[in-house]
């Protein structure tokens, strides 16, 4: 068979060359959503880079899905709960939403203990996203307000225009209106300490936080791509990516890059199945002709009878001339009566038959009178022989007689 551990070398090579460069290269890469066009941001960069279409290094990028539309929230289930929860989880947060948990879809991932995060968007929304990212993207779709730094005791603020992006936790985040942020953090059940706070106007920044706020802020020049710099790894985040929105498998990169191991696997193996059928042909072919001359062979040993098993057959027939329990041989005994008759110038045998039964030969002689035949007794018993005389008859000048011959105990 054709050996494929070149081409096998190869492709694997390519694969793992191409999976390097893009963990390389994608795993701080963020994208975001203006409107229905696409914006590349990277930690530290002074501006985004906006995309026409996806090309193949974003495609483990991660998709921050507007806050304003994605609700954050935590939840208490219990061991005996948690292997169900993706099916009573709408039922469980029904209370707490307006739209009908048919049209919303839920994410949820594990905290601590007895803790989950849970992530609401609406199915149409997120389809949305899918289709503008296209088949290719195979990344995480995550909350833009998780994307944020965030430390135990703080809220992370990022002013952008009229709204606040505001991560307050682990796994709570939203985007609200700038008027509304005092009341928003005032509304909060664990209070932040100190707020850090991104922007480009550090004046109307802070005064938009009001008194009692401003006094434990920091602010610190920069946008989304600075917050970035500090933000923890993507991968931590919630990702919404789940059930009948989670990663297909991607089959169709797999196959560019083994499609020639594919194709050569596929070749090795019809030419290894037409060889083995060439040679299956031959052997049966074969097979015919040894039948056949087993037969041919069986026949010339017992012309008569039907041959059903030549080799079994032939093999009881020729075992009742081997040993037996007394270990008498029908050779050594056909040795002594040939000799002895063929001896003797008045006497022929006319037929002879060996029962593999008792051990014993019977003789049919034709001699020139019984004293012919006695003296044959006499031979074989002198050959170790017990002959003993069962019939006798005289015909004309001829005299026939039978003899059971057997070997002397």
């Amino acid at each position: 068979m054709l050996s494929l551990w070149p081409l096998y070398w190869h492709a694997r090579h390519a694969d793992w060359e191409f999976d390097v460069h893009m963990t390389e290269h994608n795993t701080t890469q963020i994208l975001r959503l203006a409107g229905d066009s696409l914006w590349l941001f990277r930690p530290g960069q002074d501006e985004p880079i906006q995309l026409s279409e996806l090309e193949e290094q974003h495609r483990h990028c991660t998709f921050a899905a507007p806050a304003e539309v994605v609700r954050l929230t935590t939840t208490v289930v219990q061991a005996d709960e948690r292997r169900h929860l993706a099916k009573s989880l709408p039922f469980t947060l029904e209370d707490q939403i307006i739209d009908p948990v048919e049209d919303m879809h839920f994410a949820c991932q594990p905290l601590e203990g007895d803790l989950f995060s849970v992530g609401l968007v609406a199915n149409r929304l997120l389809s949305h996203w899918l289709d503008l990212l296209g088949p290719l993207f195979e990344g995480p779709v995550t909350s833009e307000a998780l994307l944020l730094p965030w430390q135990v005791g703080e809220a992370c603020l990022l002013m952008e225009g009229d709204t606040v992006l505001v991560r307050y936790g682990k796994a709570l985040g939203a985007r609200i209106d700038k008027a509304l942020l005092p009341l928003f953090l005032s509304s909060l059940d664990d209070s932040p300490a100190s707020l850090i706070v991104y922007g480009e106007r550090q004046q109307d920044d802070l005064a938009s936080l009001g008194e009692r706020w401003r006094q434990c802020a920091q602010w610190r020049r920069g946008g989304f791509a600075a917050a970035l710099m500090v933000a923890p790894a993507a991968g931590q985040a919630i990702n919404l990516r789940q059930g009948t929105f989670a990663p297909r498998l991607p089959f169709a990169r797999w196959w560019q890059h083994w499609r020639t191991v594919g194709i050569a696997a596929t070749v090795a193996l019809v030419l290894q199945l037409a060889a083995d059928l060439t040679e299956y042909q031959r052997l049966r072919g074969e097979n015919v002709q040894i039948r056949e001359a087993i037969q041919a062979s069986y026949r010339q040993a017992n012309p008569r009878g039907a041959v059903v098993n030549p080799e079994k057959q032939l093999d009881q027939q020729l075992s009742e001339f081997s040993a037996r329990s007394q270990g008498v041989l029908f050779t050594p005994i056909l040795a002594k009566v040939t000799e002895s008759v063929a001896s003797m110038d008045d006497a022929s045998i006319s037929s002879l038959n060996f029962s593999g039964s008792t051990s014993e030969v019977r003789l049919d002689i034709v001699a020139r009178d019984y004293q012919a035949v006695e003296v044959l007794r006499d031979r074989l018993t002198q050959q170790g022989m017990t002959a003993t005389l069962e019939t006798s008859s005289s015909r004309a000048d001829r005299v026939r007689a039978r003899i059971r011959v057997a070997a002397s105990s």
